[in-house]
């Protein structure tokens, strides 16, 4: 009688265990699996994309379970040589510091981390930075004025690592056919440091003699970097027109 009373205590212990574990694991609270991140995907610079800013922003999908992401940067698709190589990203986006070169093809890819580990590498994608562009932005066309009006100038160097220039401003009064006459007379040549754009202003000459004797011009205004010979420059997009008083 004792021997079975014992036995019966001891299977219901058993029992019971056993039913706690069953418990245990149907709720969840038992030992689980490494749950990795997701594999980002890249959003931007889109794939092949060009004249891409000299310093990028790189973006991608936040992937599902991570906490930090691992970006590569390079000018090869091995990756073998990466310009950039950062594991300690939070976000899901990275900004390049520095310059890259010139129109110049770029790699980059992108994995996620969390405890558990990593995930695969994204795709890789590529871009062809933009090439060190002088650009006018104003006057661009569309506008009259007249003799001795005052007319805003603008103009940056977009792309251009360091922004310390000459550059020369010279206007046409035959509608971008030649642009021989100096804007800002005869040291027509500025020295310009510290921002890549430039806001100014031209008065317009009130000396018909200038245009021979106009009485309407079509007229374009021009800049051009002098250091570099003149190769590099733009002029307004469209002819604004100027009236004599």
């Amino acid at each position: 009688m004792v021997k079975s009373t014992a036995f019966g205590f001891l299977l219901r212990a058993f029992l019971a265990c056993a039913l706690a574990c069953i418990s245990a694991c149907d709720s969840g609270s038992g030992p689980t699996s490494p749950q990795t991140p997701d594999v980002p995907k890249t959003l931007s610079p889109t794939a092949s994309a060009v004249a891409v800013s000299i310093r990028p922003t790189l973006t991608w999908n936040a992937s599902v379970g991570a906490t930090s992401y691992t970006v590569q940067l390079s000018v090869n698709a091995a990756f073998d040589s990466a310009i950039v190589d950062d594991s300690t990203v939070a976000r899901d986006s990275f900004t390049v510091s520095g310059f890259l070169a010139n129109n110049t093809l770029y790699y980059w890819r992108v994995k996620a981390k969390n405890s558990d580990g990593a995930s695969a590498w994204s795709g890789v994608a590529n871009f062809t930075t933009d090439m060190e562009r002088l650009v006018l932005l104003a006057p661009n066309g569309g506008k009259t004025y007249h003799a001795g009006d005052t007319i805003p100038v603008s103009f940056e160097y977009r792309n251009r690592p360091d922004t310390t220039y000459f550059v020369s401003l010279w206007f046409s009064p035959d509608g971008g056919k030649s642009f021989d006459m100096p804007v800002w007379g005869a040291h027509n040549t500025l020295h310009w440091r510290g921002s890549p754009r430039i806001d100014t202003v031209w008065i317009v000459p009130t000396d018909t003699t200038l245009f021979g004797n106009y009485v309407t011009t079509q007229a374009k205004i021009r800049v051009e970097d002098y250091t570099k010979k003149k190769t590099e420059n733009d002029a307004s997009d469209q002819a604004f027109t100027i009236l004599s008083r």
